[in-house]
Order: C-alpha cells, then structure tokens, then sequence
C-alpha cells in the first residue's frame, strides 16, 4: 500500500494484491484401492484432481475533505486465473454394471460391455456414457482440462456531507 498527502484536504492511495491458491489431490498407486480406508463401505471410483486460483488486482482511491464534504473517488481492478485438471474412472465392476446375474443383482464380471451381450437381462440403471471411463471394463481415466480468465474493473465516488447535526451519505457505482 502506497500513500501520498498531496495537500492538506487531499490524499492519495494505491495499493496492489496477489494471492494464490493451489489445491493438489492423488490418487493411491493402486486405483482399485481408493477410497477403501476413508470412505465407509469403500469408493466406486478414482480421481486426482490439481487446481489452481491465482488473484490480482490494484485498488485506489482519492480523498478530499473541506468544509461539510468528505469526498472518496475510487477504482480497482481484479483478475482472476483459474486452472483445473481432474482425472475420473470407475473402479466398482457392480457400480455401472451391464448385466443383471441370475439373482437379478448387477453382475461383476467385466466381459460384457454391450447389453446385447446379457445372458440374464440387462442391468435397467446401465449408462453407456459411463463405459468409457469404466476401469473395471478396460475403459480409461476421464480426463478433464479447464480454464478461465476472469477480469473485473470498478468505480466509485462517495460523499458524506456533515452539517452539525445532519449527516448525510450519497455515492455511484460502476
């Protein structure tokens, strides 16, 4: 933060920020085996995940008082970058099963991949969008890469006018 008095009724302000956040989750070496120790009942999925949030910005404003006036004029400017990268795949075999067994129960074997292939029907909660990402089938890991640019600009000028025991507030944005 930089500060100037340019006079004895005005003052000048700038000051500039930069933040960062970073966020990484792994996976095990096995992907068949996340999830076991943390979620009850154990995980019907992989994934890893790094995420990245950096922000910057200037902000500065003017202030001049004299006689019932105080007034602020100000501008900031904020940019936002954010980078995301994840990667998704199926590792339950009963999670989006093709078939139904022969007690009506998804079957987990993972030969079929086409519900034509179902000696004992086809499992009616089956999505075939899944497939691909299905592990247990020979599928590969979803993988997703994201980014944004965010840029922000605002003004504003305010005035708190004082007289004795009358206070008034007025101000714009933009």
């Amino acid at each position: 933060m930089w500060t100037r008095l340019i006079s004895s009724t005005t003052l000048f302000t700038l000051g500039a920020f930069v933040r960062q956040d970073r966020f990484n989750y792994y996976p095990s070496a096995n992907v068949f085996a996340d999830g076991t120790g943390l979620i009850p009942g154990g995980s019907s999925a992989t994934l890893n995940q790094q995420r990245k949030l950096t922000n910057a910005g200037l902000r500065t404003d003017v202030s001049y008082v004299k006689g019932i006036h105080n007034i602020k004029a100000g501008a900031t400017f904020q940019h936002t970058f954010l980078t995301e990268n994840f990667n998704f795949g199926i590792t339950d075999p009963v999670f989006n099963a093709v078939c139904l067994d022969a007690s009506a129960n998804p079957d987990p074997s993972p030969t079929p991949t086409n519900p034509a292939q179902c000696a004992n029907g086809a499992n009616p909660g089956f999505q075939p969008i899944l497939l691909p990402f299905d592990l247990t089938r020979g599928g590969a890991l979803f993988a997703f890469r994201g980014r944004a640019d965010i840029k922000e600009l605002a003004f504003y000028l305010q005035d708190a006018i004082t007289e004795r025991q009358l206070g008034l507030q007025s101000g714009a944005s933009g």
